[in-house]
């Protein structure tokens, strides 16, 4: 089986493709060799597999070590190739409902069960094809450890491809810096989140609940304060340059904290659903409340409050009364359906700036 002029795969590639394995032996029995490119074989499904890619260990005569070390990048590109499914389908998902049907909330709200049922069997699909990639995964290592060398359907054609493994070697990096990236993210976002105060100029206040589209977990699962300033970063990052060390707070949202919010802030993020009602934003999902103009104390609206983000479908429907009972002049509200990802490339892309302008 020829991949490349310059690599010679094993010899062994056509007895595996046909599904034989080695027999297994106890590690305590076999050699220091053997168990070596044993414990090498199972640490290309752990990151290694790119740095002995190109040690050039492709090139010897291991059939073990080779075979590994094909299947886990074939598990790295299978994931590239999800994570570009969901971008391309989210994006026509978008562009479709945004710009072609471009429902009103009632007309969304009649076929509220429609997408109720096609976001359940997205979301149990999905899980079905995590929990089998999983299990293929978790069978390699295991064969790895054993000292064989399992046949996976679709796996195995993938690393029958010289040229998708040597993408899969580049994507893996990529993973593996991101992954380091979001490690020391999150470290720095949890020790900020420990000195955020209750008062500041800037607030990000996250709906109770509405996070996971799956029963209970819909009505309850609500994310801890670390994670939310970590999503919001740059936007947390900018308030601390512009304000100081108390310059930015993350809390729940509730009518006490958006009325603290109001009453202090300079620039506040909404990050919620849209309430039941047009224009209204969604405080809880378990009990369900909501929050419209009109529950707005105008005798709480600060001076200083500058700009409004509201995340929620459908709350620019009152966005003139928004800014009436807010006194806004600067504010971003949606009178259609919004998503979370356009809002989280306004934090990353365009918050820092937003508030580098506050006054």
């Amino acid at each position: 089986m020829k991949y490349s002029s310059t690599v010679n795969f094993p010899r062994q590639a056509s007895s595996i493709a046909r599904g034989l394995v080695f027999e297994p032996q106890r590690l305590s029995r076999i050699g220091a060799l053997e168990r070596k490119n044993r414990m090498l074989s199972a640490a290309c499904y752990f990151g290694l597999a790119p740095f002995l890619w190109f040690s050039g260990v492709i090139r010897q005569q291991n059939r073990l070590l080779n075979h590994h070390l094909q299947y886990s990048l074939a598990f790295s590109f299978t994931v590239l190739c999800a994570v570009i499914f969901d971008l391309v389908t989210d994006r026509l998902q978008y562009w479709l409902i945004v710009n072609v049907w471009s429902p009103t909330m009632a007309e969304f709200d009649r076929q509220a069960m429609f997408f109720s049922i096609f976001c359940l069997v997205c979301v149990f699909g999905t899980v079905l094809i995590a929990v089998i990639w999983g299990l293929a995964w978790v069978s390699s290592v295991l064969g790895a450890f054993r000292g064989q060398s399992p046949y996976i359907p679709i796996v195995g054609w993938v690393a029958s491809k010289f040229r998708v493994l040597r993408l899969a070697v580049y994507w893996t990096l990529l993973i593996e810096a991101g992954f380091l990236f979001l490690i020391g993210l999150g470290i720095h976002s949890a020790q900020l989140a420990k000195r955020m105060p209750d008062r500041a100029d800037v607030y990000i206040l996250y709906t109770q609940g509405g996070y996971i589209p799956a029963p209970g977990l819909y009505q309850s699962y609500t994310p801890p304060r670390w994670a939310v300033t970590m999503a919001f970063y740059p936007l947390v990052h900018a308030a601390l340059d512009k304000f100081g060390e108390h310059g930015v707070t993350a809390l729940p949202l509730s009518p006490e904290t958006f009325d603290k919010a109001i009453h202090n802030g300079r620039f506040i993020f909404v990050a919620s659903h849209g309430g039941a009602s047009p224009g209204a934003f969604t405080i809880s999902g378990a009990p369900y409340r909501e929050f419209k103009p009109s529950d707005v104390d105008k005798t709480l609206v600060g001076d200083q409050l500058q700009y409004v983000y509201f995340a929620g479908c459908w709350t620019g429907d009152l966005e003139s009364e928004w800014r009436r009972v807010l006194r806004l002049e600067d504010a971003r509200m949606f009178g259609r359906i919004s998503f979370v990802d356009e809002h989280m490339l306004w934090v990353w892309l365009k918050s820092a700036g937003v508030i580098n302008g506050l006054e």
